[in-house]
């Protein structure tokens, strides 16, 4: 699992307790990203969201089984500028 540096810095300023819901599911999305709390985000090629609580993480899948964790927010803001999101072309 890879997480972006924007996904990493949004990770440093949860709380305690909101920090602990990320690990958790991202520990769970490590035993395979595709489970009942994963959805395909509309309008993107291969940009998934994973519920954790009251946040969102959004990630995509590449190849050799890498999961790449773009951002982890609270669920408000977690869609907010997503093109951003998405490779260049």
């Amino acid at each position: 699992m890879i997480k972006t540096d924007e996904a990493a810095d949004e990770f440093r300023t949860l709380s305690p307790e909101r920090r602990r819901n990320a690990k958790r599911a991202l520990v769970q999305l490590g035993f395979g990203p595709l489970n009942r709390d994963t959805k395909p985000l509309e309008g993107f090629d291969n940009l998934w969201r994973m519920r954790a609580g009251n946040m969102r993480v959004l990630f995509r899948t590449e190849p050799r089984r890498v999961i790449r964790v773009v951002r982890i927010r609270l669920r408000p803001t977690a869609y907010d500028d997503l093109e951003r999101l998405l490779p260049d072309p």
